[in-house]
């Protein structure tokens, strides 16, 4: 039987694009593992105190947000910033360009020393009713 030609063929309208075997399942996978993996980092973290601090230096240690650094991933920071556990460190370790320091430099973000940044502005105050996210990093 010959093929008849191309004018008298009949056909079923444009050819649509399928996914590939297993991608809808694969997709599916990765879209709810996201926000488990993100469910499971803790919004704010305080910061360990490594020395006391002096009689005019506010009392509280600095609190750090997960969720205020929102514009960066996770790799931004962990491991080569940031190891991922609770670490201390002064403000000479961010003046020599290492933990916070990195970023908040003045340059790069607002830093320690620069004008309207009050001491608050890091070392905010403990609320009574904070979680004490200690137990979340052990």
């Amino acid at each position: 039987m010959n093929p008849s030609p191309p004018s008298q063929r009949k056909t079923r309208g444009p050819r649509r694009w399928r996914a590939p075997r297993g991608w809808t399942t694969l997709s599916a996978c990765l879209l709810l593992s996201v926000p488990v993996v993100a469910l499971g980092v803790p919004d704010k973290v305080r910061i360990p105190i490594v020395r006391d601090h002096g009689a005019g230096d506010p009392p509280d240690a600095a609190l750090f947000s997960h969720w205020d650094h929102d514009t960066f991933t996770c790799v931004s920071c962990h491991p080569s910033t940031f190891p991922q556990r609770k670490v201390g460190f002064t403000h000479d370790d961010m003046n020599q360009g290492r933990f916070c320091g990195s970023c908040h430099d003045g340059r790069t973000a607002f830093g320690p020393k620069d004008k309207g940044v009050e001491c608050e502005t890091c070392h905010v105050p403990t609320k009574k009713r904070e979680i004490d996210e200690d137990d979340l990093w052990k």
